[in-house]
């Protein structure tokens, strides 16, 4: 099995973590990568900041938080939003949303919408992601043009009933 996962972007935090995104191409970096089809699974390694977090950590989770979004606005990426609950993990005492769904230009001009669904979480500490892609041909205008004067043919009222 082919392992599609790509760690980039900056350090959190100055060299602490990475983030990952799944999907094509392989390789090291999304930045100039024309080939990128597939949506991208996320999972954002940044911590937000909260106020119980000592002021060294805090600046790190700001700084991971301000690299993680140059790297998906360096890449073109566009965060698919979500429905349901908020958090996409949890330990029990802390709940964040550290997963989403990124999709590529191309991905949206192949699909006219994509939804994600937060999904109940089960056996993992994450809960499972929905990803529901949509698409929908353009419909091509019907061509036809009602002609007044088939109201004058003899069996115009009956072959509307039998339509």
């Amino acid at each position: 099995m082919e392992d599609n996962s790509i760690k980039t972007g900056k350090a959190a935090g100055k060299g602490k973590k990475n983030k990952g995104i799944q999907g094509e191409p392989s390789g090291r970096s999304l930045k100039g990568c024309p080939s990128i089809k597939f949506l991208g699974l996320l999972e954002e390694t940044s911590t937000p900041c909260y106020t119980h977090m000592k002021i060294e950590e805090a600046l790190s989770a700001a700084w991971a938080l301000l690299d993680f979004n140059d790297m998906v606005l360096d890449s073109g990426l566009t965060d698919a939003g979500f429905e349901g609950e908020p958090f996409t993990w949890s330990n029990k005492r802390v709940w964040r949303r550290l997963d989403r769904v990124l999709y590529s230009q191309e991905w949206a001009e192949l699909f006219n919408s994509t939804r994600v669904s937060h999904l109940p979480r089960r056996l993992s500490d994450h809960h499972p992601l929905l990803i529901s892609a949509t698409r929908t041909e353009d419909k091509v205008p019907s061509s036809f043009i009602f002609q007044h004067m088939w109201i004058m043919h003899p069996n115009f009222q009956e072959m509307i009933k039998q339509s």
